[in-house]
């Protein structure tokens, strides 16, 4: 049988992560290494397929 799993997520530590994300981008573009700096929804798109939010992050079985 497969589990389906729902994220839950806390939106201060997301806003938090988007603006250190952010921060960074604008730093990589300074130096040279990036051509731009993405936009909120691409680093939202990130850092959520990426997992940066793991302790935050609750697994909620379905048959809860």
């Amino acid at each position: 049988m497969v589990w389906q799993k729902a994220k839950v997520i806390c939106t201060r530590q997301l806003e938090h992560d988007v603006a250190a994300e952010q921060a960074r981008d604008e730093r990589e573009v300074q130096f040279g290494s990036w051509d731009h700096v993405r936009d909120e929804h691409a680093i939202k798109g990130a850092v959520w397929a990426t997992g940066q939010q793991d302790p935050v992050i609750y697994h909620i079985p379905d048959h809860v």
